[in-house]
């Protein structure tokens, strides 16, 4: 099946009205009156007939295997409530012998990269509030209700509601770390030397603020926690991605460490971890998964909570404001590994979008033993927080000290109490 969506064009506009016309009468027959429904459609023809001209710039169509299965429509908010940082999606129909077949999502996802690449952030789209199945479809696209409503006159008053959808999280970090979890030491020519440089970087600064307890709020598969555990530190650990968990549980038991390994979101800690810490650590690039100024203020208070008053946040990430600077595009990892029966190369591929930073790798793999070669690409959305703005909401939380290690990374080092 090969869809295509493109612009109408004013040969389309019988195609168009009919595919509205057998949609209305599928998803609103029981919400429109029938009469309604009838009346309009009877103005359908001469409608696309009268819209849909050579300077048509919000009418699309939707296409499979050159026959029209549906029209969406896209453009500029309508609302006044919405500024320019968001886009509208007018709707979407798609012809009923067309449902579920994935042609939908397609048509939302052209829209998202279509407002993307005009710098939006946001997109509104009004759906009626006993459609129940639109509702749905869009929450699974990543909408979610705004409490904006409204009353329109379909033959009768019937409520509408208003969804938006954040342009920024498109690629959930969870899902992401999920996928690579299998990979993830791929990344590195050996994890012993990771670790001992790693270790090398935050057992000082553990050191002199004198740490016995620490909460890893972002452990992955256990890089950090495994070795400092292992060096006489009590450590409990938690991370968003479950596969990455499950990872971390089998290198600590390959070490013979016993380690508090929990599911958690270092927004809400407090729901997982009930006990304050000498240190709290986020080390990686955790916290810029974060795409809001609102979700960063729920996570610092969230780690600042958990700290002991004399304790320390230990929080480290790249050093955003030089990648914005030199705005490197592909930086290659790994060339002609071998691990586990594969030979590959890694390369990562920075995509530097509106407000945030589209972070791409891609694996050329080939499997040693059968000889088959593929590539493989995962990817995962950057907020690239600024160092001033992060030490902002460091301070805000209540640290009433903030030390920094600048390098090509930046670590934050807040203390709680003097």
């Amino acid at each position: 099946m090969n869809i295509t969506i493109r612009l109408a064009k004013p040969g389309d506009a019988p195609d168009m009205a009919e595919v509205h016309a057998r949609s209305w009468e599928a998803a609103y027959k029981d919400i429109i009156p029938m009469e309604y429904i009838k009346a309009k459609n009877a103005t359908r023809h001469e409608l696309y007939q009268r819209i849909i001209t050579d300077e048509n710039t919000t009418q699309h169509v939707i296409r499979v295997d050159d026959k029209t299965v549906g029209i969406m429509g896209f453009g500029e908010p309508k609302d006044d409530d919405a500024d320019d940082s968001y886009y509208e999606l007018h709707g979407i129909y798609l012809h009923p012998d067309y449902y579920r077949k994935g042609i939908g999502t397609q048509a939302v996802n052209f829209a998202f990269d279509k407002a993307r690449r005009l710098g939006k952030r946001y997109m509104n789209v009004w759906v009626l509030t006993e459609n129940y199945n639109s509702i749905n479809f869009y929450k699974k696209c990543g909408f979610a209700a705004d409490g904006k409503t409204r009353i329109r006159d379909f033959g009768k008053d019937i409520d509408s509601m208003r969804m938006k959808k954040d342009l920024r999280l498109e690629f959930p970090a969870e899902n992401f770390y999920d996928k690579i979890a299998d990979k993830y030491n791929w990344f590195f020519s050996l994890r012993d030397h990771v670790i001992e440089w790693e270790t090398g970087e935050i057992k000082p600064i553990l050191e002199k603020f004198n740490v016995k307890t620490i909460l890893d709020c972002s452990c992955g598969n256990g890089l950090q926690t495994i070795p400092l555990a292992k060096q006489g530190y009590i450590v409990d650990a938690g991370d968003i991605s479950v596969n990455m968990l499950k990872k971390a549980a089998e290198y600590a038991e390959k070490e013979n460490i016993a380690i508090n390994f929990k599911k958690a979101d270092f927004r809400e800690l407090e729901k997982t971890f009930t006990d304050k810490y000498d240190c709290v650590l986020s080390w990686g690039n955790a916290i810029p998964h974060l795409m809001t100024d609102e979700d960063i203020k729920k996570a610092v208070s969230s780690i600042y909570n958990r700290v002991n008053e004399n304790g320390i946040a230990v929080i480290e990430m790249k050093n955003w404001d030089k990648l914005l600077d030199e705005k490197i595009r592909f930086q290659p990892m790994r060339i002609n590994d071998i691990q586990e029966s594969y030979r590959y190369s890694i390369l990562y591929v920075y995509d530097y979008l509106p407000g945030l930073i589209r972070f791409n790798i891609i694996y050329l793999i080939e499997n040693i033993e059968t000889g088959e070669k593929y590539m493989e690409q995962e990817s995962v959305d950057y907020n690239p927080i600024k160092r001033n703005d992060f030490l902002e909401h460091l301070k805000n939380a209540g640290f009433v000290k903030v030390d920094m290690i600048k390098n090509n990374r930046n670590c934050f080092i807040a203390q709680k109490g003097e």
